[in-house]
């Protein structure tokens, strides 16, 4: 079973996430209209008042999706 480069970097701790990569995911999300309200007011704060304010106040959130995000790489989804 061969993996994929990317999936070589995760394990090797090269690959971190960043903020593209959550603002992508979550704007994967909203447009699938798969996202949850915190989610989805997440994703508004964003828009409105940038990443660094918007994780402070939904700092929970960004946790939860840092997760899924980290999931979705180790396994070569993103």
């Amino acid at each position: 079973m061969t993996m994929t480069e990317n999936q070589q970097e995760v394990l090797r701790g090269i690959k971190k996430i960043t903020v593209t990569d959550i603002k992508e995911f979550l704007e994967e999300k909203v447009s699938m209209d798969l996202a949850s309200e915190s989610e989805y007011d997440l994703y508004l704060s964003i828009k409105e008042i940038g990443f660094k304010k918007a994780k402070e106040l939904h700092s929970l959130t960004v946790k939860k999706i840092m997760k899924q995000v980290k999931a979705y790489i180790q396994t070569g989804l993103i």
